[in-house]
């Protein structure tokens, strides 16, 4: 059965017996992270998912007003509770202002003290609600855009708005799974909004669409210009008109077509699939691709000039592995996303859980990783992500990275029994529990899934299922009775 995730509060006061007093009464209801200082309290605020903090008011040679002003800087959602020996009315007034929850003193009625906090918690939750609930409104109706906080990823979004207002071509560089569709979608959002209009957005992934239907695709076709074009087509680059193509994966573009997009470049005009006339189109072209295309040059697959006429605006996208201090903040984005999209309660990461994401190596990248995450918040009953719900290849990465050689044994072992836990448990569940059956299934004897049972600790798991089974079939059965 999964443990009850309790919701987390923090002491900060220098006196190591009201540190005490506040855990020992508190503990049973919340998870209670203490601290003597102010900068103690900032390093938790920021490595732990606090809702409420309990703050003295004195706190050594700190005020208590200037501690509260830097937790709300760390998280305005934080609900901040004041706590003083002596009430200073103007003490109080300014901690009111600078958001403090309420101010108290330490000789509070216990009960009263703990509806308060229960009271800081709600409001801390409706907080986070209605943060996710704008989070959800922005994210239907803006093209969905994570920036970052790292470095590398700071100078492409530095770089982006340099030249987003400008028509010049872009060519965005970077492994798959990186983002560079969503670097393409903000480029056009922010042209967008400096010419102040609702100019077309059109995405065409070049590797995705069949060598003899590109043209057609990209250009359009005449009625009758082909067998099967029984009506006008009109094309992506025509659609794309006073606004942005995106041509996703340009280097699996072939050379005849490569001359035709360079044509199209050039004369800014396109010619339909059998039409007799071009077309002038006003098309800004951003371009992305995952192959080294100066290489494919060299070799004599992609046009030197057709890339020096792409190439105007070079973006380079990090991998996720060079900014990885991003990750924590694209796993809250793709939580958000998918308990919406999904129905589900999640609204948070275990921190174990995160370590073992923090030390995968996501070679799929982005991508890689909302694939987990949705994976995660689809299989969780839970409000929090924890290592359980992690995809079996990362459960124990964490723990591998940290193991010497000789002990790499002992982590395959320990993966091997999680799956065969895992799978003792569906089958067993799956055949109401029956020992003999589920070996029979299982091609094994009974004494061995017997002795598996034992070794993997799960009889007095398999006991409970049994009585729990029974119970409801005996209250099934009596109901039809009374029916």
């Amino acid at each position: 059965m999964t443990e009850q995730i309790k919701p987390n509060i923090l002491i900060i006061d220098d006196d190591e017996s009201i540190r005490s007093f506040f855990d020992i009464i508190l503990k049973t209801d919340y998870q209670v992270f203490s601290s003597h200082s102010a900068d103690q309290g900032y390093e938790l605020i920021k490595r732990n998912e606090i809702d409420v903090v309990l703050l003295d008011v004195m706190l050594g040679d700190e005020n208590g007003v200037n501690v509260l002003r830097q937790i709300k800087a760390l998280n305005p959602h934080i609900e901040v509770i004041m706590i003083t020996v002596l009430k200073d009315i103007r003490c109080a007034v300014d901690a009111m202002r600078e958001g403090a929850y309420d101010y108290v003193n330490k000789d509070i009625d216990l009960a009263e003290l703990k509806i308060l906090i229960q009271k800081a918690f709600e409001k801390a939750n409706l907080s986070q609600n209605l943060q996710s609930l704008k989070e959800e409104i922005s994210a239907l109706t803006t093209s969905h855009f994570v920036e970052g906080i790292s470095p590398k990823i700071k100078e492409v979004t530095n770089l982006i708005n340099r030249v987003g207002p400008l028509p010049s071509n872009v060519l965005i560089l970077g492994e798959s799974g990186t983002g560079k569709e969503y670097i393409a979608r903000k480029i056009h959002d922010i042209f967008s909004q400096k010419m102040d209009l609702m100019a077309p957005f059109i995405s065409v992934n070049m590797a995705g669409i069949p060598d003899d239907l590109l043209e057609s695709t990209l250009f359009g076709h005449e009625k009758g210009s082909f067998t099967g074009a029984q009506k006008l087509h009109r094309g992506k680059f025509e659609l794309a008109h006073n606004g942005t193509i995106f041509l996703d994966e340009i280097g699996d573009l072939k050379l005849p077509l490569q001359t035709k997009l360079l044509r199209v470049i050039q004369e800014r005009e396109i010619e339909r699939v059998g039409a007799e006339y071009p077309i002038k189109i006003n098309v800004r072209i951003i371009t992305a691709t995952n192959r080294n295309l100066l290489e494919m040059v060299s070799k004599g697959t992609f046009r030197e000039d057709l890339y020096y006429r792409l190439n105007v605006i070079p973006v380079n996208m990090p991998p996720l592995r060079e900014r990885m201090e991003d990750l924590p903040i694209f796993v809250k984005h793709f939580i958000h996303k998918y308990a919406l999209k999904l129905n589900k309660h999640v609204n948070r990461i275990s921190n174990q859980a995160m370590a073992c994401l923090e030390t995968h190596r996501w070679p799929g990248n982005i991508r890689e990783l909302e694939n987990t995450i949705e994976r995660m918040v689809a299989l969780s009953d839970a409000s929090i992500l924890t290592e359980e719900n992690l995809p079996m290849e990362l459960r124990f990465i964490n723990h591998s990275n940290s193991q010497s050689a000789v002990n790499l044994n002992e982590l395959l072992t320990k993966a091997t029994d999680s799956y065969e836990k895992d799978f003792l448990i569906k089958t067993l569940e799956s055949h109401k529990w029956n020992q003999m059956k589920t070996s029979e299934i299982l091609g094994i004897h009974r004494k061995t899934l017997e002795y598996k049972i034992k070794r993997l600790k799960l009889t007095d798991l398999i006991a409970k299922k049994k009585r729990e089974f029974r119970l409801a079939e005996k209250a099934a059965r009596l109901q039809i009775k009374v029916t």
